[in-house]
């Protein structure tokens, strides 16, 4: 898991807190699990714009990436062709 800093108004951190100690109690992770689920709800509705051309992105990998790596090694290489 990562962490992420957010920051609201008054008001709305107030309403969220509340909400969550209604949902889930006092219990430890409410507050993330929360905005977690706040997060997926809103990206369900969102369309994924990408810049990246997979056909051309897989050509790439197949000149690039040796079948004898590990997967650790592989996914480094990737990140090198992606960055």
């Amino acid at each position: 898991m990562k962490g992420i800093r957010i920051y609201l108004r008054e008001e709305l951190e107030k309403r969220l807190r509340e909400a969550v100690a209604r949902r889930y109690g006092f219990v430890r992770g409410g507050l993330s699990r929360s905005v977690e689920e706040a997060i997926y709800m809103w990206l369900q509705d969102e369309p994924i714009e990408t810049d990246i051309d997979i056909d051309m992105l897989i050509e790439e990998l197949r000149g690039s990436v040796k079948a004898d790596k590990d997967g650790v090694t592989l996914q480094k290489s990737l990140h090198e062709l992606l960055d």
